[in-house]
């Protein structure tokens, strides 16, 4: 269409792709009257009220709205010197200004016929664009330039910020080698610190009781069925979180502590809120962590504890876990083998039995020796 469109129109207003430039224009920005228009703040100065001065327009034409507005900025020495004192001190928002300068100057090399006030804003714009680069930390700077800099806007960027444009390029590419290389480190830590955790006497001996119980009735489970004291060992009862809580943590009278009835245990009782409980008893999800993210139930290491949400779940049986909504009851198990995965009853595979499942949690224990041997991913 060779011009910009007013940004008042909503096809602009919702679009994600000028997100870079700030604020759209919402409701929030009108200045109440018909004939009145916000001035883009990140460009023109935040105003009185924060959020950009106001300029009188013509409705029907956009182009007065920028003659408009830069006409009240370049009568204000006050404007000019707050936005670049505001430039200065957030690298972040310098970024998406220089991406709005280099845009800018694109567009009016390509359209300087048909808008006059090209000259004067272009002027404008790389005045303070330089002023605030060259006050700016250049390291700080540099580590927000990739998020705008594109094939389109390169040449741009680098007659404002003197190269720093292709700077940028190559520190994307030297952050993503590194961010590569401390995730390789990671993951070897945690595969060394899941190994030591399946050889934790804990974890062996509530690997065996889990299995043990699966053909028992534990805690009353049976009740109210046709099974007495035993069971299948193939046969759920819907009691998935207390076997799993009863394996880790048997009843009085055995060789661990742990709770004399079901009561007892604090936590919900549903599959589906385990994490929650897993956490406080010091596991980590591995699905949380990128290194490890990887992973399914069915590629989980043995020994893990796999909780599940339902995903059909009606309005009732809404869980609240960790602030997420997740569909309950789900359930949760432990892998036991490459091929056994114990609750309530022993499956070959992932638990899919009274509908569908997604795991939302594959949780170990990671050995205090470990821990700190995991770098943090750097973002920037």
């Amino acid at each position: 269409m060779n011009q910009c469109e007013p940004p008042w129109r909503r096809s602009v207003r919702d679009n994600p792709r000028l997100l870079v430039f700030g604020d759209t224009y919402t409701r929030e920005y009108s200045c109440g009257g018909a004939n009145l228009f916000r001035c883009n703040p990140l460009i023109f100065g935040l105003g009185e009220d924060g959020k950009g001065i106001c300029a009188s327009t013509d409705d029907s034409d956009s182009n007065e709205s920028t003659n408009s507005c830069l006409s009240i900025f370049l009568n204000s020495e006050v404007a000019t010197r707050a936005v670049i004192d505001n430039l200065e001190k957030n690298p972040d928002q310098l970024a998406s200004y220089l991406a709005i300068v280099a845009e800018t100057l694109h567009f009016c090399q390509i359209n300087v016929l048909d808008f006059p006030y090209c000259d004067d804003l272009n002027a404008t714009l790389l005045n303070i664009s330089r002023l605030s680069v060259m006050c700016t930390d250049q390291q700080e700077l540099l580590s927000y330039l990739p998020d705008i800099v594109t094939p389109f806007n390169l040449d741009e960027l680098d007659s404002i910020t003197n190269g720093l444009g292709t700077a940028a390029i190559k520190y994307a590419e030297d952050l993503t080698k590194r961010q590569q290389e401390i995730r390789l480190k990671n993951r070897t830590v945690y595969q060394e610190a899941i190994s030591a955790y399946q050889q934790d006497s804990r974890l062996i001996s509530t690997i065996q009781r889990i299995r043990d119980n699966s053909d028992k009735c534990i805690m009353d489970s049976c009740d109210g069925t046709r099974h007495s004291r035993s069971k299948p060992q193939g046969t759920s009862l819907a009691w998935c979180a207390r076997y799993v809580k009863f394996a880790m943590y048997p009843p009085r009278g055995t060789d661990a502590d742990s709770y004399g009835s079901f009561e007892e245990y604090p936590w919900g009782s549903d599959g589906v809120e385990s994490g929650d409980w897993l956490k406080k008893d010091g596991f980590v999800n591995l699905m949380d962590i990128p290194e490890m993210s990887h992973l399914t139930p069915e590629t989980a290491p043995i020994g893990s504890i796999i909780v599940y949400e339902k995903t059909a779940a009606n309005r009732r049986n809404r869980y609240n876990v960790d602030g997420v909504n997740r569909g309950g009851p789900g359930q949760v198990e432990i892998k036991a083998s490459e091929n056994e995965y114990i609750s309530d009853f022993i499956n070959d595979e992932p638990t899919t039995v009274g509908g569908d499942r997604r795991a939302i949690g594959i949780y170990v224990q990671i050995p205090p020796e470990f821990e700190s041997q995991i770098q943090e991913i750097p973002e920037r």
